[in-house]
């Protein structure tokens, strides 16, 4: 049996959702020793490592020049939808838990669907695009504003619920930005096809992108305490590290970009629906986070939104 491109590109991207659904358990278990500017640097720029060494394997290094030829929109993909989107979404994991953290992330598919229709022209099935980032964003108001009315006239109470309140508003402009990343990704290979069609593309690009991202890092690092923090590590630390450098990132990321040049990004990112559940599985079996009410209703609600957003036209025939 052949697979079909689409088929290839929605395999394709499942397996890197699956991997990146432990990137917020990998968070939660470094956050007391690892920083929020160390995190990303390290981060990807081990991935870049893994990434060129594969390029070196593969002897093939052409048309990276090619992609510099779109300076802006590449600093923006990597310093904005790479860098600053996960220095805020380790802030953000930091104050609240990896399931809601993981949720909150997982409504990219919203702002990518958005983005998709205004930086690449994807513009199949708006309607239930527009409706479905509706739905979405009234299932997280619900996840981010999770405390009763009476907590508001508890001082203590607020306080520690302000501080997932905060958490949760950072995952969400995380989101925001990564989505960014995704199809500024998407843009930069449709330019470069334009003139070069690049063997061969998407390894190329996040390589490139994790590189420039961890160099920028880098510079705010060496200012921090992040940065002299790194030579104390213990082995756990940097097992952690490396996996989440190597495979989190490295592998997972190759993965993504591999798949969605097959089907429309904001489609193929669909299938990012499957995180929150397997986030949600693995936080309460690793880090015994609770699975309440609230967070499964807003779940239900988001995952409902993302079946609109990518829900094709065509099914609507069939039915």
């Amino acid at each position: 049996m052949v697979l079909s491109d689409e088929s290839k590109g929605y395999i394709l991207v499942f397996f890197a959702v699956f991997i990146w659904s432990f990137g917020e358990i990998l968070i939660k278990l470094l956050q007391n020793s690892v920083g929020p500017f160390s995190y990303p640097f390290l981060r990807f720029f081990i991935g870049s490592i893994f990434l060129f060494s594969v390029l070196g394997i593969k002897k093939d290094f052409s048309g990276i020049k090619d992609m510099m030829k779109n300076p802006v929109l590449i600093l923006l993909a990597s310093v904005l939808g790479l860098g600053i989107s996960h220095v805020l979404f380790f802030i953000g994991i930091s104050k609240t838990f990896a399931n809601t953290g993981a949720l909150i992330f997982t409504t990219y598919p919203i702002w990518t669907a958005l983005y998709s229709v205004i930086l690449l022209n994807e513009r199949t099935n708006l309607k239930l695009k527009f409706i479905g980032m509706a739905i979405g964003i009234f299932g997280i108001t619900i996840l981010m504003l999770s405390f009763t009315p009476t907590e508001f006239f508890n001082i203590e109470q607020f306080f520690k619920n302000y501080q997932h309140l905060l958490g949760s508003i950072l995952a969400l402009i995380a989101s925001f930005l990564w989505s960014l990343y995704a199809v500024l990704g998407k843009k930069i290979q449709n330019k470069s096809e334009e003139t070069n069609n690049t063997s061969d593309y998407d390894l190329k690009f996040t390589a490139l992108s994790f590189l420039i991202t961890s160099i920028s890092i880098f510079f705010i690092l060496i200012f921090t305490p992040d940065f002299e923090a790194i030579f104390h590590y213990d082995l756990n630390t940097w097992i952690l590290v490396l996996i989440l450098g190597i495979i989190s990132s490295g592998v997972s990321y190759y993965l993504f970009f591999n798949g969605v040049k097959y089907i429309e990004v904001s489609r193929g990112i669909s299938l990012a629906l499957l995180k929150p559940i397997i986030v949600i599985f693995f936080a309460f079996v690793i880090l015994g986070e609770n699975i309440t009410f609230i967070l499964l209703f807003s779940l239900g609600i988001v995952l409902f939104s993302l079946y609109l957003i990518t829900r094709n036209p065509k099914d609507n025939q069939k039915e």
